[in-house]
């Protein structure tokens, strides 16, 4: 099925595997460039070449913490100097976690929340203006 997505460009976070990874692969074979992201460095750069066998598709693998500030400034920084704007985030993150609510510390709710709810929306702060002026993927005025 053709979605138009050619040419579109992907930020997937946390795609070096699992769901994040398969969103990347399935974009990838609708033709369109993709940042990808993860904390691995050598996961991600297998997950680049697997992904680039595909169809020849342009894949920039970009590692880092989205959790960390600096570490997910630096990887909006990095992806916006290579394409000057996004036309699809994909927020995904690795998630909590496992245990029990009682066995959980306030440093461990900290580090659930910055994965989960700040790194989603400092990604929406640093690509939503691109987004905004394509009038692609991001909301209209």
């Amino acid at each position: 099925m053709e979605l138009g997505l050619k040419n579109k460009i992907a930020f997937v976070a946390a795609s070096s595997q699992g769901l994040g990874k398969a969103v990347a692969i399935e974009l990838a074979k609708e033709g369109a460039k993709l940042i990808i992201n993860g904390r691995n460095k050598e996961n991600l750069e297998s997950t680049k070449k697997e992904i680039e066998k595909i169809n020849g598709a342009e894949v920039l693998a970009l590692a880092g913490d989205l959790s960390n500030d600096n570490e997910r400034d630096q990887v909006i920084k990095n992806s916006l100097q290579v394409y000057d704007h996004i036309d699809i985030l994909i927020t995904n993150t690795g998630g909590p976690a496992s245990g029990k609510f009682e066995d959980f510390k306030r440093e461990d709710w900290d580090k659930t929340y910055q994965s989960l709810l700040v790194s989603v929306v400092e990604l929406i702060n640093g690509f939503l203006p691109g987004m905004k002026q394509q009038r692609w993927g991001g909301s209209l005025p």
